[in-house]
């Protein structure tokens, strides 16, 4: 939920007037039925694992990973290709001979009479053409590139794993802090309904007071002002409420009209905490530190591969062939070959240098990244770390104050009753009980919030 939003409803619950009396009342307890399907912080967690946007993408992206490795991988198996094709010559290719013409005058031994020439043509092919081949190539040496591909895409998938563990903390942390928004919303909710009640019990009492002519018109209209009011700002808590919600179920991308029932509270678990094992175990874990490991292997993959472009390739190639004709033959014949082919990059435009600038240019960011994270961890843990022993101070202050706050409303109620303070001093006294469980309520918020990020903080 918006954080403005229930700021906003702190701040306009805190100017009305709560008797605290009313938060003892026994109410009827609902059937199963009608809560609903119950929702706590575990099996929101659970649910936003299983339909969270952000982590279906990351898992796209981790399958999209696997089949680049498994696609580098195929650079060291051989590639096997088939072709056929079949081709009608419209005009056949010939070879005109001529002949001499001779005939024998007599029999055997006789002289032999020349007559003239004769041309002869002789075809060089036929007009349909048939072709089957089967190729076979494999790479013999290619100086390191395609293990240095293969170790790339399996740094890559490592990478990908990592940002996916990041991604899952990050929701697990946004689905804890929307879970407690929720139940901090329903702790103002339950204020301002509170506040309602007793301001119109209380307007029925002075009312009776006005009968017996103690108090003025003036006092009169100045409760029934505050019973609006109070009505006013349940209706802001309600839809404080609602956006709270909205919230958590975007997270965990289930539908809001289903009758869901949130439980849960917020409650104060003590948890020490040591600041400089904090910052050991963040700096181990966290998924960023590892993937900066990572990249830094990437980039020195880079580097070896920008080099490797300017060496020879050497490679084995093998064809079966079934044609017909078969040269000058109008048959069906197989046939094939064997090739070892070596070739050499002389020039390509200083492109590969290029890339070997570019790769020791990104060696030298990860240095500057892994400083620049590293320092900014320290400051999250410490941050978190602070938040944490704050919400703990104003935990114990607050509960002090709200339980001397609860002592001084009873005072003032009984002394009210018998008509021996006024009723600003009745309404002093309840803002001061409302402020102290609203200060309470937000301090047991901050300092859930702050456990949740210190898991986050410290990759847990």
């Amino acid at each position: 939920m918006n954080r403005d939003i229930l700021v906003f409803t702190v701040a306009i619950l805190i100017l009305q007037s709560v008797n605290i009396y009313s938060q003892n009342k026994e109410t009827p307890i609902p059937s199963q039925q009608d809560l609903g399907e119950i929702l706590t912080l575990e099996k929101c967690i659970d649910l936003a694992l299983a339909n969270n946007h952000s982590i279906k993408i990351s898992e796209k992206k981790l399958a999209e990973a696997r089949g680049k490795r498994q696609e580098a991988f195929g650079g060291f198996l051989p590639s096997l290709s088939v072709s056929a094709s079949h081709t009608r010559l419209s005009d056949v290719a010939s070879i005109d001979m001529p002949a001499m013409l001779l005939q024998p005058e007599g029999g055997i031994g006789s002289p032999v009479r020349f007559y003239g020439y004769e041309t002869f043509s002789y075809k060089m092919g036929t007009e349909e053409n048939y072709l089957g081949k089967l190729t076979l190539t494999q790479p013999l040496f290619t100086w390191g590139k395609i293990r240095i591909g293969n170790k790339y895409a399996i740094l890559n998938y490592e990478l990908t794993q990592e940002e996916y563990c990041k991604v899952k903390n990050e929701v697990v942390f946004n689905v804890k802090k929307s879970f407690y928004y929720v139940l901090l919303a329903q702790e103002f909710l339950k204020i301002a309904e509170e506040g309602v009640e007793v301001l119109e019990k209380h307007y029925q009492a002075i009312q009776g007071f006005y009968d017996e002519g103690k108090v003025s018109t003036v006092d009169v209209s100045r409760v029934n002002v505050q019973v609006v009011n109070a009505k006013t700002r349940k209706i802001k808590a309600i839809n404080g409420l609602k956006l709270a919600k909205k919230g958590l179920f975007n997270l965990i991308n289930q539908p809001e009209n289903k009758n869901w029932q949130i439980q849960g509270k917020l409650e104060f678990k003590s948890q020490e905490v040591d600041l400089e094992k904090s910052f050991k175990v963040a700096l181990e874990n966290r998924p960023e530190v590892k993937q900066l490991d990572i990249r830094e292997k990437i980039v020195g993959s880079f580097l070896k591969l920008a080099r490797a472009e300017n060496r020879p390739n050497l490679a084995f190639v093998a064809n079966y062939q079934y044609q017909k004709p078969y040269y000058f033959e109008n048959i069906w014949k197989d046939n094939w070959n064997a090739t070892v082919a070596m070739t050499f990059p002389l020039f390509n435009g200083f492109s590969n240098w290029g890339k070997i600038k570019q790769a020791k240019a990104q060696i030298g960011q990860v240095e500057i990244g892994r400083d620049q994270l590293e320092k900014g961890l320290m400051l999250e843990v410490e941050k978190v770390y602070l938040d944490l022993e704050e919400a703990r101070e104003r935990i114990d202050a607050q509960m002090e104050n709200v339980k001397a706050a609860k002592e001084n409303l009873d005072a003032i109620q009984r002394r009210y009753e018998k008509g021996l303070v006024s009723d600003l001093d009745l309404r002093d006294t309840q803002l001061a009980l409302t402020q102290a469980e609203i200060e309470y309520s937000q301090a047991l918020f901050d300092y859930n919030v702050a456990l949740a990020g210190l898991d986050k903080a410290i990759g847990k």
